[in-house]
């Protein structure tokens, strides 16, 4: 995230040196893109997790039937609260984890079963 500031501020600084003149504000901008870099090189960064899903079934909306996707978690979540998460956007779908893909029964089941892994 801190690297989506430090373009800001380059022109900020360029604002505030050719056009305004304005050399209070050039060096607090300045001081606040050394701040960033720093950060950039120090501060742990979150590593998000993804996971791949799929939604078989012909219960399934024909947008997504028989189709997979990625999703990507929110900070610090895992494969269980992933699910839950899921489970309340679909609540009739089963859910099945696993990491092959799933078989013909499945496929052309009548209910909604969605398909979760890592």
């Amino acid at each position: 995230c801190w690297e989506k500031g430090l373009p800001l501020l380059r022109e900020l600084a360029t604002l505030y040196e050719v056009k305004l003149c304005d050399y209070a504000r050039l060096a607090h901008c300045l001081r606040m893109h050394a701040t960033f870099l720093d950060s950039v090189l120090q501060q742990l960064r979150l590593e998000p997790e993804y996971f791949r899903v799929g939604f078989y079934g012909k219960g399934c909306p024909l947008f997504v039937r028989n189709k997979l996707f990625v999703y990507r978690g929110q900070d610090y979540e895992r494969i269980g609260a992933f699910t839950q998460r899921l489970q309340s956007e679909y609540v009739s779908a089963h859910i099945l984890m696993r990491n092959t893909p799933p078989d013909d029964s499945i496929i052309a089941a009548d209910g909604q079963c969605k398909y979760t892994c890592v």
